[in-house]
């Protein structure tokens, strides 16, 4: 990939692909931003984050945060982003996860038990992951949260700050703070609220 085809990636998305009026200035400024723009696997991941973002993490995280401020006490809202792959799911997916991060639906495997069903085909972390991944989800369905080590998005915090679980098989009680001030909030708040 090449500069230029970055910004006719953008300028495609702004025009043919149902993303209109975004401001490219904006985003080209933060998505460039410390990139070396002469690497082509640097600008190659730096579009992928534009395009994730764009496309279903940003639009996903400003509705629940919208939606935790519309219900305030009345419903709880949590969230959380998967900071893990699976090599043998990724490659069945055609996903790279070194360029592009972790793909849409990369917790599929570990939601429906899936290194369970093909040992063979998954590490010890994945069954390892899977089991607690299943554990979290059904507890959940059954009460409505986790633990505490799953806050939900709006909570005490003074600084008002959402937290998210980061969801990583290595560090299992992870909560990141107010992860996508920068990118969601700074970036794209105006475009989609």
């Amino acid at each position: 990939m090449t500069l230029n085809d970055f910004y006719n990636g953008l300028k495609a998305l702004d025009e043919s692909s149902g993303y209109h009026n975004i401001d490219v200035p904006k985003v080209t400024a933060h998505y460039l931003k410390g990139v070396n723009t002469s690497d082509s696997l640097a600008l190659r991941t730096a579009f992928s984050a534009l395009a994730g973002d764009l496309m279903l993490g940003c639009p996903t995280y400003l509705f629940a945060k919208r939606f935790a401020q519309t219900v305030k006490e009345s419903q709880r809202v949590y969230f959380y982003e998967l900071l893990y792959a699976t090599n043998y799911f990724a490659k069945l997916m055609n996903c790279d996860v070194k360029t592009v991060g972790i793909c849409h639906a990369m917790d599929l495997p570990f939601v429906f038990g899936l290194p369970l069903l093909d040992p063979n085909n998954y590490t010890p972390e994945d069954l390892f992951y899977s089991n607690y991944i299943m554990k979290m989800w059904t507890k959940f369905a059954t009460d409505g949260h986790l633990n505490r080590d799953w806050p939900q998005l709006l909570n005490d915090d003074p600084s008002g700050a959402p937290k998210v679980h980061g969801l990583d098989p290595k560090n299992l009680p992870l909560v990141l703070k107010d992860p996508f001030h920068e990118t969601c909030d700074g970036v794209w708040a105006d475009y989609f609220l």
